[in-house]
């Protein structure tokens, strides 16, 4: 269940402006990617807050403002809005839940329906988006939030290998299980493999004893192999149960109080955390314990391309959860830029990867991953000058069509800007056709003009939006012929 809200002074009428400027794509994770902000928030405008509480404040805006706002909480969310002033019905603020890293679009309110609360709560694990847009002209004062985010715990991002936080003396530790309150002693193992003898050397264990042991291995195949096994029959009993990737014990043991002199079965978990054991003695009557070897095994990384994540609400496809098995230069991400109901994820190269690589002297190994990207990045050359291209290419950032490519202020107002080679394929970094004092360039699609300079190349293309058309060479250059 998702719910979002748009607060304005008045009705607003105009539907379909918000579409656009509102939609919002995230980069899927497992929770250690940034949020990808909307295209359309401007840049110097885009802010991460994070920590227990914070605010955000707009002392006045600009005509054509689109600033966001991303809030990351991993616990319960509190919104207030302190104070609240935009042009009635043009400008607005939007408030977005963002769930599992993906932003929901906002269903439009008008005052009529829904009145500006005082308070937004989000239930825990909930983020979320504030945007500011404006229209051309007009301006109100801005508006005033501040916001909390309880639970220590619910801050702290713990890495898979000890993903259960605990608070000790009031202050948030990642542990690698919960292990529960009636063990009388814990121990965890780690690594590849190991052996286990409980207990050690020649004595036996105590009676009314619940000694606990996790056997981690994140994500891999835990397999225990019993080498003795000695325990008062009908009694003392071990047991042992799957470990779930939260840190939690699963209710259904895989093995189930094995007791006596008799070897268990081979013990497997695969996919999870790892293996939880429990040794439990009564009040009388001690044995010598048990001896076992454990292996922890990963599976072989995914290939690009391969799925990594898979997860349909209406049931309709298989759970597929291995978002940590993408090779090292991989991340596991979608493979559209929008939303949709069902999630499916593949392995894709993270910004920084090399996709291509050809040396004609044969001094490097031939790579051509260009089609692997993720998204929001392209496949180009890191060659900076006029000189030689470079043989290698990588997965590099790109803007979206109307991001700002150059900016310049000579009188010192704005801050400079220069990606003009950023711009994604397709697109050109050319002005909007506005001539002022200062310069700002944006991402746009390209005309006749900008791609042909003489009438030779000119008569020989199509316009490039309208193939259909013929450039055409005329009194200012290439045009796209009216006809």
């Amino acid at each position: 269940a998702t719910v979002s809200v748009l607060y304005c002074s008045q009705t607003i009428t105009q539907k379909m402006k918000t579409t656009s400027a509102l939609l919002g794509v995230a980069a899927m994770l497992s929770g250690t990617e940034a949020f990808q902000f909307p295209s359309g928030c401007k840049s110097g405008h885009r802010v991460t807050q994070t920590g227990s509480s914070g605010t955000i404040t707009v002392n006045g805006y600009d005509n054509n403002d689109h600033r966001c706002w991303y809030v990351d909480c991993n616990g319960e969310l509190s919104i207030t809005w302190n104070s609240f002033n935009m042009e009635a019905g043009f400008d607005y603020v939007a408030l977005s839940k963002v769930l599992d890293s993906e932003l929901v679009v906002p269903e439009v309110f008008s005052l009529s329906e829904m009145s500006v609360p005082s308070t937004n709560s989000f239930a825990a694990g909930t983020k979320a988006l504030v945007e500011l847009t404006s229209d051309f002209s007009v301006q109100g004062s801005g508006f005033s939030a501040s916001w909390t985010c309880s639970n220590p715990c619910n801050l702290v991002d713990c890495p898979p290998d000890k993903s259960v936080c605990v608070l000790v003396d009031g202050a948030a530790v990642c542990k690698a299980i919960a292990f529960p309150s009636g063990c009388t002693s814990t121990v965890t193992y780690e690594g590849a493999s190991g052996s286990v003898d409980y207990p050690s050397g020649s004595g036996r264990y105590q009676n009314e004893e619940n000694a606990c042991f996790f056997f981690s291995c994140v994500g891999g195949r835990s397999e225990l192999q019993w080498k003795m096994f000695d325990t008062e029959s009908g009694y003392d009993t071990v047991s042992a149960y799957p470990v779930s990737s939260g840190g939690a014990i699963g209710s259904t043991a895989v093995l189930d109080a094995h007791n006596g002199n008799t070897l268990p079965p081979n013990t497997v978990v695969d996919g999870e955390n790892g293996i939880f054991v429990k040794l439990s003695s009564d009040y009388s009557v001690t044995k010598d314990g048990f001896e076992l070897d454990y292996t922890c095994t990963m599976p072989a990384k995914l290939a690009l391309g391969e799925v990594c994540y898979q997860f349909c609400e209406d049931g309709s496809c298989e759970w597929i959860r291995k978002s940590d098995q993408c090779e090292d230069d991989a991340q596991c991400a979608r493979s559209s830029p929008l939303p949709s109901f069902n999630s499916h994820l593949t392995c894709q190269l993270k910004a920084g990867s090399v996709c291509y690589q050809f040396c004609e002297d044969g001094s490097c190994s031939f790579i051509n991953l260009r089609e692997h990207c993720v998204i929001g990045t392209e496949c180009k050359s890191t060659s900076t000058g006029p000189s030689i291209p470079s043989p290698t290419n990588t997965c590099q950032e790109v803007l979206p069509l109307g991001e700002t490519c150059y900016r310049f202020c000579e009188n010192g107002s704005c801050a400079p800007v220069d990606l003009r080679n950023n711009c994604a394929s397709g697109l050109v970094c050319k002005s909007d056709g506005s001539i002022g004092f200062n310069s700002h360039l944006t991402c746009q699609k390209p005309t006749c003009a900008d791609l042909y300079s003489t009438p030779t190349d000119c008569q020989r293309a199509n316009c490039p939006d309208q193939t259909e058309k013929q450039c055409v060479w005329g009194d200012f250059g290439c045009e796209c012929s009216t006809n």
